[in-house]
């Protein structure tokens, strides 16, 4: 199952410590060298929130164990960056929000990426912990866009129609069920 992106609403990656567990799969940051693959990502954060740091460190949600510390968070889009072949370099816009002081920062790093991948973050200034639901320019950020844009297709308007149900029923006996 190939993951070509991730969009995250609250959080930055891990600077320590380098794992969470035993496995393959347990490492706190991606790394080429394991064999991660390059991962689109969509980063929304507010940088005044109280529980998840923006400028990194500890956070009351590891239960007051020091060695789990937060990267500042645009040292995390920087690793992201670099470990999708970004440039690292980064374009800014300005804009407006319903949330925090009514501003935002978006960072691109789209630019300086290879083809097909995509680096962006919102900063929500004087934005809280539920700063990912924002609306920015009076509209929510489109991360199915985004999904979309990482998986190759343009977005679609709308759901195609569903199709027509059944309309009639028949009672299989030969299945047995959690209620047979």
């Amino acid at each position: 199952l190939p993951i070509k992106g991730i969009i995250v609403s609250v959080t930055q990656l891990l600077s320590s410590p380098e794992r969470s567990g035993p496995g393959s799969l347990n490492y706190n940051q991606p790394s080429s060298t394991r064999g991660t693959p390059p991962v689109s990502i969509l980063s929304i954060m507010g940088d005044a929130d109280g529980l998840i740091p923006y400028d990194g460190g500890s956070s009351s949600v590891f239960n007051g164990d020091d060695s789990f510390q937060l990267m500042p968070a645009m040292d995390s889009m920087d690793v992201w960056a670099s470990h999708n072949g970004c440039t690292g370099s980064f374009q800014t816009s300005q804009h407006s929000t319903d949330t925090g002081d009514g501003t935002a920062t978006k960072f691109d790093y789209t630019s300086g990426c290879p083809d097909g991948i995509y680096v962006e973050h919102y900063a929500i200034h004087g934005g809280g912990h539920g700063a990912g639901g924002v609306a920015v320019d009076g509209a929510k950020i489109d991360v199915l866009g985004f999904v979309s844009k990482v998986e190759g297709s343009p977005p679609s308007p709308s759901p195609p129609p569903s199709p027509t149900p059944p309309t009639g029923c028949e009672n299989d006996e030969s299945w047995s069920g959690k209620f047979n």
